[in-house]
């Protein structure tokens, strides 16, 4: 079973998501929603990443597939 890990669900600005899983995404490397919303790392209002451009949507899909129920799981303790 093959399964996704999209980075448009964790709702992360592109700080937060260098900062959580150790990346160096640039603001050329991302998309973006047109419109700033909350972050639920940080809680700004900020742009929040929508996908991101090769190489990097391959390493975020490595690392958001060790992580990923973690980051789910902090996010529900913390509402």
């Amino acid at each position: 079973m093959k399964m996704n890990y999209p980075v448009h669900k964790l709702k992360y600005c592109r700080n937060c998501l260098n900062e959580t899983l150790g990346v160096n995404l640039q603001r050329k490397n991302v998309y973006i929603y047109s419109y700033p919303m909350e972050c639920r790392c940080c809680g700004e209002s900020k742009n929040i990443v929508y996908k991101t451009r090769f190489p990097y949507n391959m390493i975020l899909h490595f690392k958001l597939k060790r992580v990923w129920k973690d980051l789910f799981i902090e996010d529900e303790l913390n509402d």
